[in-house]
């Protein structure tokens, strides 16, 4: 293992926590399981979201914060359902405008886009988080790369005859790619591509579900180690200490994440710290240590893991 962290690469699909989704005829407790089987040190590469390329500029955009980009080489995902020809050909051709919003700037976000045949934005890279308040009440999902937003839109209000608030925080530096009428006339020699793009649309709720059925276990500090697993998914890299989480995760934040209140999670992540089953870094940092603590195993769904996560420690 390599002293350096390494990336988890993980194909976006297979989600790291599992829901059994089944019709149930008679009283059954659900099931909501951690699946570490998707666990690599990152040594081989697998379809998914791994490290973006950096070398997908094409040429200056019109707008100053813009800039015209080859989509599949930010997003080499998007070309899986290809042929290795078509990849070659598609991928100068497939050119996108991408838009660059700094931490602080989620006026950008909320501003309406008049842009003819819009989809959405598809975030490149960064980390943002978006936020519905109804009630009083607060709930907040996590939107990364691979993600598709359409952000100006839409309001809380649209989604249901309740009033809801809609709100966008720009916790990392993120690269949006705008799929508009440009977008589509220049991938529509391959359908391939707006079927990988539709597919990232229902991921995003498989992951909202997932966020649904954390928040809905009893235990605060299971809710976090669900969260913490789930998230390590998609942004962990394993060290020789366990699983590191470089994000900017507040209390606050976590709070909303799982559906509680800041002072219950900073007296649950207490409790999680006393019993070695997560380490705050004193570079704000997150770290799951490993291997697996035995207690662990009602949440967790240890399956067909390639080889052996302890040897990782």
């Amino acid at each position: 293992m390599h002293q350096d962290a390494e990336r988890l690469r993980f194909p976006r699909h297979d989600l790291a926590l599992k829901i059994q989704e089944r019709v149930i005829v008679g009283p059954e407790e659900p099931t909501l399981a951690i699946d570490v089987s998707a666990l690599t040190t990152g040594t081989g590469v697998q379809r998914g979201h791994g490290p973006l390329r950096k070398n997908r500029t094409v040429e200056s955009g019109a707008a100053e914060n813009e800039r015209l980009v080859e989509l599949l080489s930010a997003d080499p995902d998007l070309a899986a359902d290809l042929t290795e020809n078509e990849v070659k050909t598609a991928r100068p051709q497939v050119t996108v405008a991408a838009l660059t919003v700094a931490v602080g700037d989620e006026e950008a976000l909320a501003r309406r886009m008049d842009r003819p045949g819009l989809i959405g934005l598809l975030v490149v890279d960064g980390l943002l988080l978006r936020e519905i308040e109804v009630a009083g009440t607060v709930v907040a999902e996590l939107i990364g790369a691979g993600d598709l937003i359409h952000p100006g839109d839409i309001t809380g209000s649209d989604l249901s005859p309740l009033h809801g608030r809609l709100r966008w925080t720009v916790l990392q530096s993120a690269e949006l790619a705008v799929l508009d009428q440009r977008f589509t006339l220049c991938a529509a020699r391959w359908p391939q591509i707006f079927g990988r793009i539709a597919l990232r649309a229902v991921w995003r709720t498989h992951g909202l579900a997932l966020n649904l059925a954390i928040s809905h276990q009893g235990r605060i500090e299971d809710r976090l180690l669900l969260l913490f697993w789930h998230l390590a998914q998609r942004w962990g890299r394993v060290s020789t200490g366990g699983v590191r989480l470089d994000l900017p995760l507040t209390h606050q934040t976590l709070a909303k994440l799982v559906g509680a209140q800041r002072p219950t999670v900073t007296q649950a992540l207490g409790v999680l710290r006393q019993r070695g089953l997560l380490i705050r870094g004193e570079d704000r940092g997150w770290l799951l240590p490993l291997p697996i603590p035995q207690e662990l195993e009602p949440l967790l769904a240890r399956r067909a893991v390639r080889g052996d996560v302890s040897a990782l420690t």
